[in-house]
């Protein structure tokens, strides 16, 4: 190809080398190096094009998945991602790493993307001067013979150890926006540190255009073959508005301060010809206010000498007046102390009642649990011949383990038959046990200790309570060796000695012939209990056996709730000692708190004593106070009418100029005659507000002058609001004329600037035309295939160029303002097609540029009819170059991969074609097909059948199975004298 062909001369490289991606999309491990042409093999639907879209969160400065669908724009089948899809998708684990190792001037370098766990949908970089062969080892060890020989993820696995080991490498977090834009687009300098890491070097700051700019043409480099048209247009629109952003004279609209202004004309327009409308209103104020002015300062005069006439009767009877007032509040100060006493006092008895009652609730439950305690002693210590608390629940112990038994068996069928067969021999035993025992009582019959003397019988019944139940009469040797062994014990003052020695913890149980029949009878007892508890348990067993699941919950539940009763009953033993402490101290506590209780009553008494002869003597007093103030309540009266004739009017503050003899002496007669005039004068007073109050109402409403409306309500014409509105109104009506000719100025004035601002869309007209001859001038140099020429026709949206037809058409030099129609539709544009910028409307040219349409030339026939898909990709890729060059210096190299999907549907001659001129134009061309075939292995050369192993063995993170280390198959050419032999 000629030398007009590249585009992109070589200089400083900035290249991206390899995508790897770890617990990510639908890869486990997979590694794509993306710095060679090369074929992704697998089908549809399995991640390929995902896998390489992950470049935009490198590329773009972003931390969070959120509002995703306007940020990054991940798409497939037309439907587009959201945040929470897109991160579940990349990231679905704390273990989940998307590495790009790219190189610049500087060297190698790898960007490592991980879960930010402290914002949701957030994830963050770590950026490590390495290249990946140095730290593949922390992601995949490529050693292990797992998954049939693939490798697996390291031994602990986890984020915080790759966190660890990458910064120990000289690693450095990328956390906010401002950081990683200065890292990713700055381009390398020695005095700039981060700026080692430099993916792509841009010649304007990373602006919002230009962001959108680069996310445009990395969605064109995803699909070279052009099959979504809106990328296209989108990047030329937003390279053009960075150029514009820029350049010396930005195209800013500021159609708001259009309307603004002709909105504020128009008000100014009808508010001239409403302040002309009601001159006669204004002129009947002036009267009506200058009369008011004058009356109301004879009435300040007249207030100020009856004032101190009332003054100088209330100083006579004030000394009186206000010694009663000192003792009343002294005697309200004391009440009110008692009061407060008293209150306290009740508080206190509040709290000590509310301390009384958990101490009574506790003796309550103290009290309960000692009386079962009492209960169950009364009626188990026969049956084991021990009032010990300890033994007795022991023996319940045992109870509860058959209990336990028992309904362990309830809830087995197989272990209840068993428990069956085993109550039914049971009862058996107890009835030959106990027609034993009943024949014993019938024939008198004695026991075996009986037989022998006092002494050998307590001995023996001592050691063990057991000889009791013997019944056969010893032999007479017997008796004599029983009697011997015997006398080896002594009974000395409630101890037991041994051959002389106290024997300790032996207990004297005495025997008589009494006690044997009692026992006979006791055990008896015990047995008739044991043989009806064990007819009750066969009763049981048979009747769940038998019967269904409802009568087997309610035996469950029967049998629960007596291992209930049973645990209450040995908790009641085991504390008793303690309760019967505890209720002793609880007894002495609450004796302490209700003697307390009561000498806090006794006081409370003596307080309440105290506050009903206090009450007492304030009434008294307080009748006294009631009678002086009898005595000149009515100089207070004439007092209070005179207040209220000041209230009615405001003081207006100006002191009274005119001679007043303030200290005059009047009598009550004469002040009230006073008033009677001074009623009069407020009359007048009166009449003359109320006309000038109509008036300045009726101005107010009309909106002359932009006022409080809260005016309109007020009656205080002497006050300063009201003033200052009365000498506004004055100069609006006074230079009411003069303000209407500099109306009709600035009219004149609004319609030429609306003018010279409108022209500016012919300017932004005129910057897309320029931008598309610039691109056109490039392409025209180049030669693309069977084509002898390419240019681009950049279509804009209709309504804009009837926009400006239309304005072209409205006057400039009119002193009337504009029809509304026309400012309608410069609002609609507006609200359509401008964003908002810095106090300006800025024309939003991803609405504007609406198409871009190839003409190509062929044997000098031109057409602009869609050419083959290689034939469109081709064009993209230069195409792609020439926009990519507008972003970046002159003498940077920016390589990044071009995919083109389905390359099987592309005609077969096209392909080396495409791969040249993509090569040529610095882009590494990666095409994706579901396999591989003949051409794209002639071709293409190197193929990555990224899908094609999986895990096999370990934990699988959601869905991602994929296993693909960076070692491509391809065609490699051999000698021809090459022998081969089969094995």
């Amino acid at each position: 190809m000629d030398d007009v062909f590249d585009l992109l001369s070589d200089g400083d490289l900035y290249k991206v080398l390899r995508l790897v991606m770890v617990n990510s999309g639908s890869a486990a491990y997979v590694e794509i190096p993306i710095d060679e042409t090369a074929a992704l093999l697998s089908k549809n639907n399995k991640g390929k094009t995902s896998a390489l879209n992950a470049l935009k969160l490198f590329l773009l400065p972003e931390i969070n998945f959120k509002a995703c669908e306007k940020k990054f724009g991940f798409s497939s089948g037309g439907k587009v991602y959201t945040g929470e899809e897109s991160f579940s998708y990349y990231f679905p684990s704390a273990t989940s790493f998307i590495i790009l190792e790219a190189t610049n001037i500087q060297g190698d370098f790898c960007i490592v993307l991980h879960q930010n766990p402290k914002e949701a949908l957030g994830y963050n970089r770590i950026a490590v001067p390495k290249s990946y062969a140095d730290i593949r080892h922390l992601f995949w060890n490529t050693e292990s013979d797992a998954n049939q020989g693939m490798g697996s993820h390291p031994v602990d696995f986890n984020l915080s150890t790759v966190q660890q080991q990458l910064m120990a490498q000289k690693g450095i977090a990328l956390i906010d926006q401002e950081s990683i834009r200065t890292a990713l687009y700055t381009r390398v300098s020695p005095t700039k540190p981060e700026t080692r890491f430099c993916l792509m070097p841009l010649v304007q700051l990373p602006k919002p255009p230009m962001m959108r700019s680069i996310k445009a043409l990395l969605q064109l480099s995803f699909d070279i073959k052009g099959a979504n048209t809106k990328n296209l247009p989108l990047a030329i629109a937003n390279i053009i508005d960075s150029e514009i952003s820029t350049s010396k004279e930005p195209v800013n609209i500021d159609f708001k301060r259009i309307h603004s202004e002709r909105e504020r004309l128009r008000q100014e327009a009808n508010h001239i010809h409403n302040v002309k409308n009601h001159q006669q209103n204004w002129l009947a104020l002036g009267k009506s206010y200058r009369d008011y002015g004058l009356n109301l300062r004879k009435w300040h005069k007249d207030v100020a000498g009856l004032s101190g006439a009332i003054v100088t009767l209330l100083n006579q009877f004030q000394p009186e007046h206000e010694a009663a007032q000192e003792q009343l509040q002294a005697l309200v100060s004391d009440r009110k102390r008692i009061e407060k006493n008293l209150a306290g006092k009740t508080a206190e008895i509040s709290t000590k009642n509310g301390e009384r009652k958990p101490i009574v609730k506790d003796l309550e439950k103290l009290n309960t649990s000692i009386e079962l305690a009492k209960e169950v002693i009364a009626r188990e210590g026969p049956v084991i011949d021990s009032q010990d608390a300890f033994d007795i629940s022991n023996y319940l112990r045992e109870i509860k383990k058959e209990a336990e038994v028992e309904l362990e068996s309830f809830q087995n069928r197989e272990k209840a038959n068993a428990r069956l067969e085993v109550l039914v021999g049971n009862k058996t035993k107890l009835a030959t046990k106990i027609k034993l025992l009943d024949q014993q009582l019938a024939e008198d019959s004695q026991g075996f200790l009986s037989f022998l003397d006092e002494h050998s019988a307590t001995i023996l019944n001592s050691l063990n309570a057991g000889f009791k139940g013997l019944s056969q009469e010893p032999m007479f040797v017997q008796t004599q060796a029983i009697e011997c062994f015997a006398e080896l014990f002594e009974l000395e003052n409630d101890q037991v000695l041994f051959c002389g020695e106290v024997l300790d913890n032996f207990q004297i149980k005495s025997f008589d012939a009494q006690s044997f029949r009692d026992n006979i009878i006791a055990e008896l007892d015990k047995l008739r209990d044991q043989q009806e508890k064990n007819e009750k348990s066969i009763d049981e067993l048979n009747r769940l056996i038998k019967a269904g699941g409802e009568l087997s919950t309610a035996l469950v539940e029967e049998k629960h709730q007596e291992l209930k009763e049973i645990d209450d009953e040995i908790k009641a033993l085991v504390s008793l000692d303690r309760d019967q402490e505890d209720l002793q101290e609880k007894q002495l506590t609450l004796a302490g708190l209700d003697d307390y209780l009561e000498s806090l009553e006794v006081e409370k008494d003596t307080l309440n004593n105290q506050y009903i002869e206090c009450f007492a003597i304030e009434e008294e007093t307080r009748k006294k106070v009631t009678s002086i103030e009898k005595n000149f309540e009515r100089i207070k009266q004439c007092d209070t009418q005179l207040q209220y004739l000041k209230k009615l009017i405001a003081e207006d503050g100006e002191t009274v100029s005119e001679a007043v003899d303030i200290d005059l002496v009047l009598s009550v007669d004469e002040v009230e005659q006073h008033l009677g005039t001074l009623e009069t004068l407020q009359n007048t007073l009166k009449n003359d507000k109320q006309k000038s109050l109509e008036k300045f109402r009726a101005i107010i409403s009309g909106n002359v002058l932009a006022l409080d409306a809260e005016l309109a309500h007020r009656t205080d014409l002497e006050s300063i609001d009201f003033s200052d509105a009365y000498q506004k109104l004055r100069s609006e009506f006074e230079n009411i004329d003069s303000k209407e000719k500099e109306h009709l100025i600035q009219v004149r004035n609004h319609n030429h600037e609306t003018s010279v601002e409108i022209s500016l869309l012919d300017n932004m007209a005129r910057a897309i035309k320029n931008f598309e001859e610039r691109i056109n001038a490039q392409l025209g140099s180049v030669k693309i295939s069977n084509l002898t020429g390419v240019t681009i026709e950049i279509k804009t949206l209709d309504g804009f160029n009837t926009l400006r037809r239309e304005l072209a058409n409205h006057g400039s030099t009119s002193d009337q303002l504009m029809e509304d129609s026309f400012y309608q539709r410069l609002m609609d544009f507006c609200e359509q097609y401008l964003t908002t910028g810095s106090g300006y409307g800025k024309l939003d040219l991803e609405k504007i540029v609406t198409d871009v349409k190839f003409v190509y030339e062929i044997n000098g026939k031109k057409e602009s009819t869609s050419q083959s898909n290689g034939t469109s990709g081709m064009v993209n890729a230069v195409l792609l170059a020439i926009l990519m060059r507008r972003l970046v210096p002159e003498d940077v190299t920016f390589t990044l991969p071009v995919v083109f999907d389905e390359i099987g549907s592309l005609d077969e001659d096209n392909l080396p074609e495409l791969r040249r001129v993509v090569e040529f134009n610095h882009f590494v061309l990666l095409v994706a097909n579901p396999n591989n075939n003949g051409y794209i292995a002639q071709h293409i050369g190197h193929w990555h059948d990224v899908y094609l192993h999986n895990v096999t063995e370990g934990e699988v993170v959601n869905k991602c199975l994929a296993i693909y280390v960076a070692e491509t198959e391809s065609l490699k050419t051999v000698e021809s004298q090459a022998s081969f032999e089969l094995a």
